[in-house]
């Protein structure tokens, strides 16, 4: 079975010129798509709208990914950032729209409730997110527990889906495939100077570091987070967490009766990157 189309789906939405021109959008989130729809096919009842619950599920996620990306107005603002800035209002207004319009289509009114439920959850949990995490009092576990619930609830949504003799096994792949997935954002995110103020490696170094090296990590250059980065090892910490978690999953498969399910698990994790991946860091150093 292939499940690698949804995606390919999803450019009918989002390959539009003037978004394309203007602004970036965030990575459609292949992974949780392809999972969900792999579950969602194991359910008779559920096999014939698997594909379009899946699709809109994926675009609201995508929607709320897009206005993730929408930064407050700078004073100095030019006009190129400014249209980038109202393209992606608009996208992400877009794909949750489509995300209603595909569900309504099909009469599943009843997917259309749990999913926005779980959209309010999201926002909730982000605002406690980026407050916490602004205030630094957000830890890297905490952060990284966080992310993953945000990226999940969505998916989680539509759990009671899934056969009741995959529920465990469901529960259990989302959650890993996610991790590995933020871990594996984190360590690109980790080899930008840009991203670093906002990242798991900031919240990992601030535990690590006394008061007054906290203050002085705020203000710390391009050379300096280089230093600290490679200081701490952050990219090796990081691969360590992202391999353990694919040898849990591993585990997982194991434990798995169905061929369909073990094969497209396995697909899922040739998606992430190599060990050998060298942080950009360590080139520049």
């Amino acid at each position: 079975m292939r499940t690698d189309h949804i995606a390919k789906l999803a450019l009918k939405y989002t390959e539009y010129e003037m978004i394309k021109e203007h602004t970036p959008l965030p990575a459609f989130p292949e992974i949780r798509a392809r999972l969900l729809f792999v579950f969602l096919q194991r359910n008779p009842k559920q096999a014939e709208h698997s594909e379009i619950c899946t699709l809109a599920t994926s675009l609201a996620q995508l929607g709320l990914d897009t206005h993730d990306l929408v930064n407050s107005t700078p004073a100095d603002e030019l006009i190129g950032q400014a249209r980038s800035r109202q393209l992606k209002v608009l996208a992400g207004d877009y794909f949750n729209s489509r995300f209603y319009q595909l569900l309504s289509h099909i009469g599943r009114i009843d997917i259309i409730r749990l999913i926005s439920v779980a959209i309010s959850e999201v926002n909730r949990m982000k605002m406690t997110f980026y407050e916490r995490f602004r205030a630094k009092k957000l830890t890297s576990v905490e952060y990284l527990e966080q992310s993953v619930s945000m990226r999940t609830q969505l998916f989680s949504a539509l759990s009671k889906f899934i056969p009741e003799q995959y529920h465990t096994k469901w529960s259990e792949l989302l959650g890993l495939l996610t991790r590995c997935e933020v871990i594996q954002n984190e360590l690109d995110r980790s080899d930008c100077y840009d991203t670093f103020r906002s990242s798991w490696a900031f919240c990992y170094i601030l535990e690590s570091i006394s008061p007054v090296e906290q203050e002085r990590l705020i203000h710390v250059d391009k050379s300096g987070v280089i230093a600290l980065l490679t200081k701490y090892n952050i990219h090796g910490t990081l691969m360590d967490m992202l391999q353990t978690h694919i040898q849990q999953v591993m585990s997982i498969l194991e434990q798995l009766d169905s061929e369909v399910l073990r094969t497209e698990v396995l697909a899922l994790l040739q998606l992430f990157s190599s060990s050998n991946r060298v942080p950009q860091t360590a080139k520049e150093i």
